[in-house]
């Protein structure tokens, strides 16, 4: 008996496949995870092995957008920052610099109540109040929602979230 898949699998796209390439944006996964001791890259070999494939992209007319990463990820658990103010304060500070990207990231991060108290000064705020303070209520999903300018405005509202401190 043979079992088909669910799903179909299909090849990968190149940049062979993408024609023509002109005004279109072409997101490529790229290895800029080099060495850095004392912060001099002592091998800039990923760096010049993707050269090609960036240059293509932007000399038919594209636009190449990359994407990569440095290092192993070293993500911040919950429970650490559920009990920590202070981790919590870098965590903004991070957010602050990085220009307030990643707003509903970081609420993620908060418990509960935390998110309920902060939810309960939107525009939402009608919403926020039927949903109970366990972690699992779509608070989250809620402060998605929400404009950009209300989701800094509102992280930015608690002393605990201060970023001057």
């Amino acid at each position: 008996m043979v079992i088909e898949p669910a799903v179909s699998l299909q090849r990968k796209k190149s940049v062979d496949d993408i024609w023509p390439m002109a005004n279109k944006k072409v997101l490529i996964r790229v290895d800029f995870n080099v060495p850095i001791i004392d912060g001099v890259i002592s091998s800039d070999y990923r760096i010049r092995s993707a050269l090609p494939t960036i240059r293509k992209v932007v000399d038919h007319g594209g636009m190449a957008i990359m994407m990569s990463h440095m290092g192993r990820p070293k993500g911040i658990k919950y429970a650490e920052v559920a009990q920590n103010d202070e981790i919590k304060r870098r965590a903004l500070q991070t957010w602050a610099m990085e220009h307030g990207t990643g707003k509903t990231t970081f609420f993620a991060l908060l418990s509960g109540s935390e998110k309920k108290k902060i939810l309960s000064w939107s525009s939402a705020a009608e919403k926020a109040e039927t949903m109970g303070e366990s972690d699992c209520c779509g608070k989250t999903s809620l402060f998605s929602t929400l404009e950009e300018d209300e989701k800094k405005t509102l992280l930015g509202r608690d002393p605990l979230f201060d970023i001057e401190k």
